[in-house]
């Protein structure tokens, strides 16, 4: 049997990583990008949202550490929180 969801709940809906997650991700962020951590405290509501805070991580972050696994561990945790 099929649930239904009202309309009303659905728009309390965001996808990403929720609050709690979000902090997490935060504090794993903070040593690598704390310019970006400062600036986007709220969790991201759309892949495009996540997808600019990791831009802007990445590119603080510069070449050298986004090459050793920042790059690939960023991209990983948008995919993983908001699925294509």
């Amino acid at each position: 049997m099929l649930d239904t969801i009202s309309l009303d709940d659905l728009t309390t809906v965001t996808g990403g990583a929720g609050p709690a997650g979000w902090e997490d991700v935060r504090t794993a962020a903070a040593p690598h990008c704390p310019s970006t951590v400062a600036r986007f405290s709220q969790p991201p509501k759309t892949r495009a949202q996540a997808q600019t805070i990791g831009n802007a991580c990445l590119a603080e972050m510069g070449p050298f550490k986004a090459g050793l696994g920042g790059r690939t561990r960023i991209q990983a945790g948008i995919d993983a929180a908001f699925p294509r």
